[in-house]
């Protein structure tokens, strides 16, 4: 009976003692079931903070132009496709120029050069190379292969391209700057494609120009002074050549006076001086090529028609001279006194 009472109590204490495990157990388990929830929420804010912080990082890092991976470049908007055309042809006819030797190449390619300067050069998607699995595209900026009467041709292109893109920029803030620059690239790159013309002994090509249109199209009071006075100033020095020479020039005169008709029938007061303020040098070759810088500049600051504009500024240059002495950015530059 004893050792049976003691078998039973020591049953007892031994359910006992194991209640009071399975109870500290259960404590247990409730601690760690309370206290891992907030555990998981403290990882799981700080990974979302990660994930935004990391978003940031590379919305800034795109905004700014870097390029991950084997990303391909957005599309270009039009504006921007036609001034990288125009810097590629620039860029392509100042090679080919450098290819021959001569005053009228070095003058050309010296010209192209400030073109695509201008135009803030070519642009490549990456220019430190591309990624692995991606390439540049290929750009057609060697002239290594034109041969003289192609060049003529390719600085022709490259003033009907210059010509099509000021035609084709909109009426916005951002596109102002860009016209004048353009219809002085199509300018200057038309008088270059004659001089490589009668370089390479081919036909020059010629600027067929209507004055009095022109005229309307630029008008302005402050365009119709100067044109002016540059008229008054080609006037005094064609009257001091030779008969013969004078007459070849006469209907530059002729053309001159029509344009600042055509300003004045677009309704501008006339408010021209006479006689006109004279510059300081009065050298014959001066007052001819600053009268003509200061046509370039009201041609290539009028709106309107881009090619009818270029094509009377074109016009106005009679030889090889005058189209040599003209700037590399005739009308944006206006520096001889």
């Amino acid at each position: 009976m004893s050792d049976l009472h003691h078998g039973n109590r020591k049953t007892r204490g031994s359910s006992a003692g194991g209640s009071v495990a399975t109870a500290h157990a259960s404590a247990k388990l409730r601690d760690i079931s309370h206290s891992r929830p907030r555990g998981w929420k403290a990882v799981a804010g700080t990974a979302i903070w990660a994930v935004l912080l990391a978003a940031l990082l590379v919305g800034i890092l795109a905004a700014i132009g870097v390029r991950f991976g084997s990303e391909e470049p957005a599309p270009v908007p039009a504006a921007e496709a036609a001034r990288q055309d125009l810097a590629v042809r620039a860029t392509r006819l100042a090679d080919g120029a450098r290819q021959y030797d001569g005053e009228t190449y070095a003058q050309v390619a010296s010209h192209a050069a400030e073109f695509s300067n201008a135009l803030g050069g070519v642009w490549e998607p990456w220019p430190t190379g591309a990624p692995a699995g991606t390439t540049n595209p290929p750009l057609p900026t060697s002239g290594a292969d034109l041969s003289t009467q192609e060049l003529a041709a390719q600085a022709l292109d490259l003033s009907d391209a210059a010509i099509a893109a000021a035609n084709g920029l909109s009426e916005s803030i951002e596109s102002a700057p860009s016209r004048p620059l353009y219809l002085s690239i199509a300018l200057r790159a038309r008088l270059d494609a004659q001089l490589l013309a009668e370089a390479a002994g081919t036909e020059v090509p010629a600027c067929e120009a209507n004055a009095e249109s022109a005229g309307a199209l630029a008008a302005s009071s402050a365009g119709l002074e100067k044109a002016s006075a540059s008229r008054e100033w080609i006037e005094t020095a064609t009257a001091r050549l030779e008969p013969a020479q004078r007459n070849q020039r006469l209907p530059r005169i002729n053309a001159l006076t029509t344009f600042e008709e055509g300003m004045v029938g677009a309704g501008i007061p006339d408010s021209r001086m006479v006689p006109a303020a004279y510059p300081t040098d009065e050298s014959s070759e001066n007052l001819i090529n600053l009268g003509l810088e200061n046509y370039a500049e009201i041609l290539t600051g009028a709106n309107g028609d881009a090619r009818e504009l270029v094509n009377f500024g074109c016009s106005l240059y009679l030889d090889s001279a005058e189209r040599s002495a003209a700037p590399a950015l005739p009308g944006l530059a206006n520096e001889r006194h």
